[in-house]
């Protein structure tokens, strides 16, 4: 059996999450997914609400699955496999949204083979039902450059990125603002060279590409990302 493919989407503060995960949420597409948020906010929902556990979960119209993070995201993704395996849901894929201001070590850490212990049976069918298969990093075209100045949680969210999304390039009209994306595109191949960045309004840009299934692995984005897993306690390979 397939595991289901896990993405964590993150951003900081304001990027634009909220935006890009309505926009999943309405389109069909995405029908099968189960959304995994830390607190439903500027996300807009119309559902009816059930309580599974620990965890609060909420079908959408178009039929997506979105619950809050009830203790560790392992707890939660064993709901949605308990869920799973009495038949009531069947996602095709998993998206964790982060808070803005999110370590992205430790969640990888607690999703990929050889990260955090496992801990029960929980643990192991999360494993052996679920795997981690990208990390989507949305960067503000405005604030981007002072955020990875400022905030080291920002530089560590684009680190771990295997896509990295422009998600408000339209806001670019003048020469000026244009020549300050080409200036952010150098930073973020700078500190992440080998995820690919994506302008969420640039023609042809296919929002499911985005998280479609393949294969995570920390070893290929450096050093930095490497020492910040062994850190924690991880294997990076």
């Amino acid at each position: 059996m397939d595991k289901t493919p896990v993405f964590v989407l993150t951003d900081f503060l304001g990027a634009g999450k909220s935006t890009l995960l309505n926009r999943l949420l309405a389109d069909s597409a995405f029908a099968d997914t189960a959304v995994i948020i830390n607190e439903f906010g500027d996300v807009a929902l119309d559902h009816d609400l059930v309580r599974v556990g620990e965890t609060q979960v909420a079908r959408t119209t178009t039929g997506c699955l979105c619950c809050t993070i009830g203790g560790d995201i392992r707890s939660t993704l064993h709901e949605l496999h308990v869920l799973a395996a009495a038949g009531e849901i069947s996602p095709d894929r998993v998206i964790i949204e982060t808070t803005g201001l999110a370590d992205p070590a430790p969640l990888v850490n607690q999703l990929m083979p050889g990260g955090a212990p496992a801990i029960g049976l929980r643990d192991h069918l999360v494993a052996r039902n679920f795997e981690l298969a990208g990390v989507v990093t949305l960067v503000d075209i405005v604030t981007g450059e002072l955020s990875i100045e400022s905030h080291f949680e920002a530089a560590k969210q684009i680190a771990f990125a295997d896509r990295i999304v422009l998600p408000k390039s339209d806001l670019a009209h003048d020469p000026g603002s244009i020549r300050g994306i080409e200036s952010l595109r150098a930073r973020l191949a700078a500190l992440n060279p080998a995820a690919p960045v994506d302008d969420a309004h640039q023609s042809g840009f296919d929002l499911a590409s985005i998280f479609k299934r393949r294969v995570y692995a920390p070893a290929s984005l450096g050093d930095d990302v490497v020492g910040w897993l062994a850190a924690r306690g991880g294997d990076p390979r």
